[in-house]
């Protein structure tokens, strides 16, 4: 479900209908972290499982809404909100997608579960390439920015805020994973 965090005095509220007509909402953060952190520790999934169903779900509604372009980059970060992306990757490619993986920062991967996800693009034979090795996407290339997730805190810097410049001189239609990466 998404929607939109709203404080109360009751505490917080979910209002899922979006603020203007036909805006998309957007879920809160803290909302997120929070149904990870349930699923996991309430209900014993595993956070490799939660990041292979994120990936497959961005991947269908991907495919669903820009089927025509049948390229992508996908620009990752070096966390979780990265090996989503590697997954996202993944599933455009095994449906016949030409797709490339941009590493934003240079960064390898941190957590188990997205060094998993990485390994698993590379084994594939999905390129994966550091941002300054790369141009911005052209007009006719999907660019799903997958850097920053939900543990993100204060203004970018270094290399995240140089692949988000870069990012923003794509030409195409811009997919953002969790949150966008500008913003």
């Amino acid at each position: 479900m998404l929607g939109i965090l709203h404080r109360t005095r009751g505490g917080l509220t979910l209002n899922t209908s979006p603020p203007i007509i036909g805006a998309t909402p957007l879920i809160a953060a803290a909302v997120v972290r929070d149904g990870d952190r349930r699923a996991h520790e309430e209900y014993a999934i595993d956070l490799l499982l939660l990041m292979e169903r994120a990936g497959l779900a961005a991947a269908r509604e991907i495919l669903a809404c820009v089927s025509d372009l049948m390229r992508a980059v996908v620009l990752v970060g070096s966390g979780n909100n990265g090996g989503d992306g590697y997954v996202i990757a993944r599933h455009l490619f095994d449906v016949g997608w030409q797709v490339e993986i941009v590493q934003a920062t240079g960064d390898a991967p941190r957590s188990a579960e997205s060094v998993r996800m990485a390994t698993i693009a590379e084994r594939l034979g999905i390129p994966v390439r550091p941002l300054g090795d790369v141009t911005p996407p052209g007009r006719d290339v999907l660019l799903v920015d997958a850097v920053l997730g939900t543990a993100t805190r204060g203004a970018p810097r270094g290399g995240v805020a140089a692949s988000i410049a870069w990012a923003n001189a794509a030409q195409g239609p811009v997919v953002s994973v969790d949150i966008p990466s500008g913003v």
